[in-house]
Order: C-alpha cells, then structure tokens, then sequence
C-alpha cells in the first residue's frame, strides 16, 4: 500500500471501545478517534507498524508542502524527523524480526543489544546485514544507497553528521544550549523525502518477508524435531 493512502475505517467499522479513564490526560471521546496501541501485547513485533505510522505522517506533510505555494523553512522539521524515525523503526524492525532465524541457526546478533535502544544507525548496519545473510537475501543494485552494505553505511554516516540522534529537527537546540544545526543550513527537503522513500519501501518489504520466512522455518524446524 502506498504510504500516502490513508486506510482509515468508515465509522461503523470501527470497534466498540471500553469506556474507561484515559491514560493521557485527555477525556475519553466519541468512538471516532479512539485507537487501541499494543493490542497484541507483544510490542516488540509492532515496529514495523510503528515506522509505517511515521512512514504515512511524513509522506502527508511532505505532499501538502509539495503542492503548497509557499510555506515556513520550519515546516520541513517534522517532515524529516518522521522520515527519519520511520527510518530508524525499518531498520530495528529488520534486526528484531530476524533475530528470531539467527536463533533458529544459532548464530549471534553481531551488535551491541544496547544499540537497539540507542538512536544512531551506522552502527546497526551489522545487524541488518546479518539478517540478510540468513535469510539468503542479497543487497539490492536497484534502490540508491542500498547497492552494497556500505553503501547503506555511508548514506546512514551522512544522515548522522547532520542529526545523529533524532534531536536535530526536534529542537533548535541541544542540552548545552549550542544550535543542533549550523547557520543557514540549506537543503532541498522533497529531495531528501524522494532519496529516503526506496529505501523504507524496501526495509518495509524486508521485514513482509522476515515474517514469512520465520513461520515457513520455524514450521520446518518443528516438523524435523517431531520426526527425530
């Protein structure tokens, strides 16, 4: 589905939600607008869910500014924070998800556990890599940037020397007072939004066929051990 297409339920479809206190100092509403979060009760299969909701968000403010006569230089802030978040929530949602076929070879996660709560990307590379080898998926020659493990390094190095830890576009300023971005930065924000799309499209794909993969060798790995 393209991620500009919103896929919201008519009214009546919606499920009827329980009455109860809300957890975020807001009054409970109509039913149109609520919304359940971690309904499955296993959050750690829902980033890929997660980076599709910034994935959507991003892809609708980039399109308003795209057919807008003019708009604020700010307006392109929340634009790249949630491409970027998206981008963060693809590539974990990968190693997450394929952690489980590495567990099957046993094989080890080549990362550091604590980069999955950390908020660089270069770093990760390793990780998607190595799901990529176990799931027996080459690098794709026909998405720019990702042609070659470090090429996908190297577009994540220069994402991460402008914002290397999603505050940049979130504040004006880092912890110590000091500007997140150098005077009169420029750049092309619906360049950027076309460069980064291929990419998510392709993570989102990967982490489709992660979830198909695991439950054919997950089954196959059953299978044997009740044949043994």
């Amino acid at each position: 589905m393209p991620p500009c297409r919103s896929s919201l339920r008519a009214l009546g479809a919606l499920p009827t939600m329980p009455r109860k206190a809300s957890e975020i100092a807001y009054p409970t509403g109509p039913r149109h607008g609520s919304v359940v979060l971690n309904f499955r009760r296993n959050p750690a299969s829902e980033f890929g869910t997660y980076a599709q909701a910034f994935h959507r968000a991003g892809c609708i403010l980039a399109s308003r500014l795209a057919r807008a006569n003019g708009y604020r230089d700010t307006d392109a802030c929340p634009i790249v924070y949630l491409y970027r978040q998206a981008l963060e929530l693809y590539i974990k949602g990968v190693i997450v998800s394929g952690r489980r076929l590495l567990d099957l070879t046993g094989q080890p996660l080549p990362i550091e556990e604590r980069l999955l709560g950390e908020h660089r990307l270069s770093p990760l590379v390793p990780g998607v890599a190595a799901v990529f080898r176990v799931a027996g998926w080459r690098w794709r020659s026909d998405v720019q940037h990702f042609s070659s493990q470090p090429a996908f390094r190297s577009y994540l190095s220069s994402i991460e020397s402008v914002d290397p830890l999603s505050f940049a576009f979130r504040y004006p300023v880092n912890k110590g007072g000091r500007a997140n971005l150098q005077p009169h930065y420029h750049f092309n924000v619906l360049s950027f939004v076309e460069t980064i799309t291929p990419i998510l499209k392709l993570l989102d794909g990967a982490l489709t066929g992660l979830e198909e993969l695991w439950q054919q060798r997950a089954e196959a790995t059953y299978e044997a051990a009740q044949r043994t």
